[in-house]
């Protein structure tokens, strides 16, 4: 027998011992001559479980975590003060329509949507418009870009009601960047002439954009037209839900499949809904 065969047999025998002397404390517990000894057994256990009950809840109202919950109820009122939230903190139908964007910031695209900026805009115009909002920059840029007297009216509309959402997310001392919100009208103009009936090409020498990044734009824009359908849908505006599904098919124009290192490993336009 080795060195360390001799070492593991005597902490097996001291553990023995160990285990032996905790035997003997325990039959010789005088609270096991206790009449009552089952109930303040369930007591202790009913103790043991409150204490864990404790140092969870301890552990869930950490500074960090009563940081975040402040962060959602101040998201809650801002809601509800925009109507997406009842008091009751239910959805609204304004609330509910304002689930299908997901491609973009919802609440200023929703704000976007119930007011009456998009439409007096020619189709070109809105998509030069909702471009601004498929932007990969998380930035707000709202310099208007000029394009014609409409859209530089639907642009001074549209800042008023930016300003009012960030002076009421002031108020709740809230950092609007934490939505990471995007919007910029740097594509606008070409968009609307991609629309027009531009080629291609003119578009790309036009933005100084590479032909994968212009036609990832144009597909942020495919399927952004798709939520905005489903959104006036669950509004009701069968209207306008039926001029952005038009609008839709009118962007993809000459385009019917295309390899994208951007969005997809292949967007088949066959298989996403143009008709």
């Amino acid at each position: 027998m080795n060195f360390k065969d001799i070492v593991k047999d005597i902490d097996f025998l001291e553990k023995v011992e160990e285990r032996q002397k905790i035997l003997e404390e325990s039959r010789n517990n005088v609270c096991l001559k206790c009449p009552h000894f089952i109930e303040h057994l369930n007591q202790f256990q009913k103790y043991q479980e409150t204490s864990e009950r404790i140092n969870n809840l301890i552990g869930e109202l950490n500074p960090e975590n009563l940081e975040h919950y402040k962060e959602f109820k101040t998201r809650q009122n801002i809601l509800q003060d925009l109507k997406y939230v009842n008091e009751d903190n239910s959805l609204t139908l304004k609330g509910k329509a304002a689930r299908e964007i997901g491609t973009t910031d919802c609440l200023l695209i929703t704000e976007l949507l119930t007011s009456d900026i998009l439409y007096s805009l020619s189709d070109e115009n809105v998509i030069g418009f909702i471009s601004g909002f498929a932007s990969n920059k998380n930035e707000i840029e709202l310099n208007d870009p000029n394009i014609s007297r409409e859209f530089s009216a639907a642009v001074k509309k549209f800042s008023d009601i930016y300003e009012k959402i960030s002076e009421l997310e002031k108020s709740y001392d809230f950092e609007e960047n934490k939505y990471n919100r995007r919007m910029t009208f740097e594509f606008s103009l070409a968009m609307k002439n991609w629309m027009a009936g531009k080629e291609f090409l003119d578009i790309l020498n036009l933005t100084e954009l590479e032909e994968g990044k212009l036609y990832n734009l144009i597909m942020r824009i495919f399927l952004m037209l798709e939520e905005i359908s489903n959104f006036y849908s669950m509004l009701g505006n069968v209207e306008q839900s039926k001029r952005f599904l038009e609008i839709k098919a009118k962007l993809m124009r000459g385009i019917m499949s295309m390899q994208s290192l951007y969005l997809q490993d292949k967007i088949d336009i066959d298989s996403v809904g143009i008709k």
